[in-house]
């Protein structure tokens, strides 16, 4: 699975939305969702998504100048949101998995919505 250091979709660095695309479609593929999975799935992607964009946003941010103390207090805010939508979402995804699928992504990704 493409990610490099830190795994899949890691922000620090910055990620092409495209990239992160890439990266879901591959490991969608290498953990062979179903149709009946599929729901769960788009959830999952959708917040990861989501959160790439957040983490970017908040990172150029910080890149063009200075943030003062209230936008960081918001940067905080929505990170601590999108976070909990993170957790339900892999939450939901991984009741849908089988045993198999749960034990191949936990050696792909390295642990639900740590990595993305």
């Amino acid at each position: 699975m493409p990610g490099g250091y830190g795994g899949p979709g890691r922000m620090m660095g910055g990620a092409d939305p495209a990239a992160t695309t890439q990266r879901l479609n591959a490991l969608k593929q290498q953990l062979g969702i179903t149709l009946a999975q599929e729901s769960a799935w788009d959830d999952y992607a959708a917040a990861v998504t989501t959160r790439a964009a957040l983490m970017n946003g908040h990172r150029q941010a910080m890149l063009d100048g200075g943030v003062s103390p209230v936008q960081m207090q918001q940067f905080r805010q929505s990170g601590f949101a999108q976070m909990q939508q993170m957790a339900t979402a892999s939450r939901r995804v991984q009741t849908v998995l089988t045993p198999a699928q749960r034990t191949r992504a936990g050696g792909l990704m390295g642990g639900w919505g740590q990595r993305w």
